[in-house]
């Protein structure tokens, strides 16, 4: 639980770095984030809330990659592995909208029909 809401800390931070304009700073934060988030999901597999977190986490670092370091080649990298996580996801709790629209979003951008 410890672990989990540090990883959810490092998020924010992230998040609030990149506005405030330390790239750096944020993408330190977010790879943080996701270490934590794979570790939790490596630990408790079968634990939806780790594997979404996880998910997110790819998602989140992708789409900073993509717009605030312009670098498409690293954030397809980290935008598929969220897609990957998000099918899985979507495949096994159809009526979660959350699922489906991150679902959806990373497909977008990874230009799937």
């Amino acid at each position: 639980d410890f672990k989990n809401h540090l990883a959810i800390a490092y998020q924010y931070l992230g998040e609030t770095h990149s506005v405030l304009g330390n790239l750096p700073q944020a993408l330190t934060f977010f790879e943080k984030f996701t270490e934590l988030m794979k570790e939790l999901h490596e630990a408790f597999p079968q634990n939806v809330k780790f594997k979404s977190g996880l998910a997110t986490s790819y998602l989140l670092i992708g789409n900073f990659y993509t717009y605030q370091i312009k670098d498409k080649e690293n954030a397809r990298q980290f935008i598929q592995k969220g897609y990957e996580l998000y099918n899985e996801l979507v495949r096994d709790y159809p009526e979660h909208q959350e699922f489906k629209t991150n679902y959806e979003w990373a497909k977008k951008h990874l230009g799937h029909k």
